[in-house]
């Protein structure tokens, strides 16, 4: 989830956009537009941050597939043998000349540059070794030469040894 914080009241827009009050959105994948989908979508983690809001960030697709079809995207997971092999698919909008990450357990596997818009990537990824009571997570997160400019909720990839 995202947000920004203001311990006070400031009167000025201005000052409030300069201090960076309202700077970040959260972008939520629910089935519909009411606050019980939203509340369902944000609980089951079908959700990205854009750090910057909804005009200096991009917009984000992820998910991951497997062989057989089944898929899962922000927050959900897949059941996949430790052999397995399953495509992560990612959409940038409104990235172009940025970079996208991608992560596995946090640690960094791959930067590519965002090179169009809309700009798709696929990585075959799996499970990996050492990976936690929910599985293997992969996520996915753009930067620019500043900052972070979105982050996204992982897929986990999971099952039997």
């Amino acid at each position: 989830m995202s947000g920004s914080d203001s311990k006070g009241v400031e009167p000025d827009d201005a000052e409030r956009r300069r201090r960076g009050y309202g700077s970040s959105a959260t972008a939520v994948y629910a089935d519909e537009l009411s606050r019980a989908a939203l509340t369902r979508a944000i609980r089951a983690g079908r959700a990205y941050v854009r750090t910057r809001g909804v005009e200096r960030s991009p917009a984000l697709e992820f998910g991951a597939r497997s062989a057989d079809g089944r898929e899962a995207g922000f927050g959900g997971t897949l059941e996949v043998a430790a052999t397995e092999t399953v495509t992560l698919r990612t959409t940038v909008t409104g990235g172009s000349g940025q970079l996208l990450r991608y992560l596995a357990n946090g640690e960094r596997v791959l930067e590519v540059p965002v090179t169009g818009d809309p700009f798709v990537h696929e990585l075959p990824a799996s499970r990996l070794p050492g990976e936690g009571p929910l599985g293997t997570f992969w996520r996915i997160e753009t930067l620019d030469a500043q900052s972070r400019t979105a982050v996204g909720n992982p897929v986990f990839l999971r099952g039997p040894p």
